[in-house]
C-alpha cells in the first residue's frame, strides 16, 4: 500500500508541475527513441532474471524482480533519464528558454496552469508523438492497475467486469488526484497509457504468447520486451485530446488557434496524422470504454479541444 501511495505521488507532482503541449510540436522532426528504450528495458529485465534464484518457479515472482529492477531503472526514472541523457535530436522542445516556451505554449495566461516550470518533452516511439509523462503512466499506473486485476480475479468476477473496475479506478484517478484536483485537466491519453500499462504488465505471465519462460533451470525472456507494442496514437493529446476545465478552456482554445495555418499547411504533421488514422491501429478497450461514456454523459467530453473544432474557422 506505501508502494502505491508513493508511486501515486509522484504521478501527481509530475502532473501538476509541467504540461505538454503539442500544437508547439506540429513542426517538430523528432527521432525515434523506441530503440533506446527498449534496449534499457531489456537489459534490466534481464539483469532482474539473473540475479532470480534459480529454484524459484513462480511466474508472478520473476515478473515481480523484474518489476523491481525497472523502478529503480528507466521505468520510473524517465522523465529525469530524458531530460538529463537523451540527446536532443530525440525529443522536443530541446533548445528552447522557459521565457519562449511560457510565450509560445497555448498554456500561456492560463491561471491555474501559471505555476507549470516546464512544457515537457514530445519524444517519438515508432512515429507516435507522445509526451513523456505518457511513460510514468504506463509504468507506474500500469502496474497499479495489474495489481489491481490480480485481486479481482480472486473474486469471481468476469474478464469485462474487472476490466470495467480497472478503467472505473483510472476515471478516478483523473477527476482527482492526476487531473482535474491538480492541473484541471482530465487527460484520455493518460488512460489510455494507463491501460498499454497494465497489457504490458500483464503479458509476462499469462497470454499465449508470454514474455517470460521457464528452460528448466531459470526464468528467462521468451523474446525480447518491445514497448513500441503497446505505443499508440491515442497516446498523442492532438489525436486523443483531454478536457480542460472552464476556467482556462477560452485562454487555451485562442492560444491553440494560434498553431492552426501550421496544422493546415504542414506536410509532415498531416503524414502522421494519416499514419495515425490508417488501419494499422486499432481502438483498445480502454478507449472504446471512455469514448463511450463520453457519448453517455458520464465522462468529460473532449471534443470543443478536437483540432477539427478548434480550427475549424
Amino acid at each position: 500500500m506505501k508502494s502505491i501511495i508513493f508511486t501515486l505521488t509522484v504521478l501527481l507532482t509530475q502532473s501538476f508541475a509541467a504540461e505538454v503541449d503539442h500544437f508547439m510540436g506540429v513542426n517538430a522532426l523528432i527521432s525515434d527513441s523506441g530503440h533506446i528504450f527498449n534496449h534499457m528495458v531489456n537489459k534490466q529485465a534481464n539483469e532482474a532474471l539473473e540475479k532470480l534464484d534459480s529454484n524459484e518457479k513462480s511466474c508472478l515472482k520473476a515478473q515481480g524482480a523484474i518489476i523491481k529492477e525497472l523502478k529503480n531503472g528507466i521505468g520510473y526514472k524517465v522523465n529525469k533519464f530524458i531530460r538529463k541523457e537523451l540527446p536532443s535530436a530525440y525529443k522536443f522542445p530541446h533548445d528552447l528558454s522557459k521565457y519562449e516556451l511560457s510565450k509560445k505554449s497555448i498554456f500561456k495566461n492560463i491561471l491555474f496552469l501559471r505555476i507549470a516550470p516546464v512544457i515537457e518533452e514530445i519524444i517519438n516511439f515508432n512515429g507516435i508523438y507522445f509526451g513523456i509523462d505518457k511513460l510514468s503512466h504506463f509504468f507506474a499506473m500500469g502496474q497499479i492497475y495489474f495489481n489491481k486485476y490480480n485481486k479481482l480475479k480472486n473474486k469471481d468476477l468476469s474478464e469485462s467486469e474487472i476490466l470495467d473496475k480497472l478503467f472505473k479506478s483510472g476515471h478516478l484517478s483523473e477527476k482527482t488526484y492526476l487531473g482535474l484536483w491538480g492541473t484541471h485537466i482530465y487527460s484520455y491519453a493518460d488512460l489510455e497509457a494507463n491501460y498499454q500499462g497494465f497489457l504490458f504488465f500483464k503479458s509476462f505471465c499469462s497470454g499465449n504468447d508470454q514474455i517470460l519462460t521457464h528452460d528448466g533451470k531459470r526464468w528467462k525472456l521468451k523474446k525480447s520486451i518491445n514497448i513500441n507494442h503497446y505505443v499508440n496514437p491515442y497516446w498523442n493529446e492532438l489525436f486523443n485530446p483531454s478536457f480542460y476545465s472552464k476556467s482556462g478552456r477560452k485562454n487555451l482554445i485562442k492560444n491553440a488557434r494560434k498553431y492552426c495555418k501550421d496544422i493546415r499547411y504542414n506536410r509532415n504533421f498531416h503524414f502522421r496524422y494519416r499514419y495515425y488514422n490508417s488501419n494499422l491501429w486499432k481502438k483498445s478497450e480502454s478507449q472504446k470504454y471512455f469514448e463511450d461514456k463520453i457519448l453517455n454523459g458520464k465522462s468529460p467530453d473532449n471534443s470543443p479541444f478536437k483540432i477539427s473544432n478548434i480550427c475549424s474557422y
